[in-house]
């Protein structure tokens, strides 16, 4: 999943529309695209997982969970490929964004270092500056390296461990729901996979009263 990306700096960010779009904000990494329409806007950041690698955008969880809370205001900021520490550097240059309620999905790309997947969510969060706030646990693949007893399964299980004590009851693991038949491929989710995920963070955002 991890590709290369160009280290070029932003090149146009704007705002949050106030009407409904699946509205362009262009930049180097890619699109920054919102959508829903009523009340304060959601901020979903992470890599592919949050992006919906293999999906048209209207598939993707976050939109889903859009639809879950009454066509909620949302932005989508995923990006394939990237570590949580190209997640929070990208993040802290979008300070428009800050203030909003944000859910994270971030270290699939990275999880074997768990407590640096842990500071870089902290560094998001202080500067988002909320406490409306959840972080989703990190998802093994259908890989033989990440099956129950491998070593990678056990980092994996070692970082959502570190997730679970440092964000307490803003962690959500929402992945006993995902089976192979919810998959794409041996990471990304497919349309029932990002329906199930949805499922979850929308039950979450009602019971945190968002």
């Amino acid at each position: 999943m991890r590709q290369a990306l160009s280290k070029l700096p932003l090149l146009a960010m704007k705002k949050l529309p106030a009407t409904p779009a699946y509205g362009p904000a262009l930049w180097a990494f890619g699109r920054i695209r919102s959508g829903g329409s009523m009340g304060e806007p959601i901020v979903f950041l992470g890599d592919s997982l949050t992006s919906g690698a293999g999906l048209p955008f209207p598939a993707a969880y976050p939109a889903l969970v859009s639809e879950r809370l009454g066509h909620r205001r949302f932005v989508n900021l995923g990006v394939g490929g990237e570590t949580s520490r190209d997640i929070r550097q990208r993040f802290l240059r979008m300070p428009e964004f800050f203030g909003h309620p944000i859910v994270i999905w971030a270290g699939r790309n990275n999880y074997s270092d768990g407590w640096s997947v842990a500071w870089d969510i902290e560094a998001v969060l202080e500067a988002a500056e909320t406490q409306r706030y959840l972080v989703l646990a990190v998802p093994a693949g259908d890989y033989p390296s990440e099956q129950p007893g491998e070593p990678a399964r056990q980092d994996l299980a070692e970082l959502n461990a570190v997730l679970e004590f440092r964000f307490g009851r803003h962690f959500l693991n929402p992945n006993s729901d995902i089976g192979r038949s919810d998959r794409l491929d041996a990471i990304h989710l497919n349309r029932d996979g990002h329906r199930k995920i949805a499922a979850r963070v929308a039950d979450a955002i009602r019971a945190a009263g968002w």
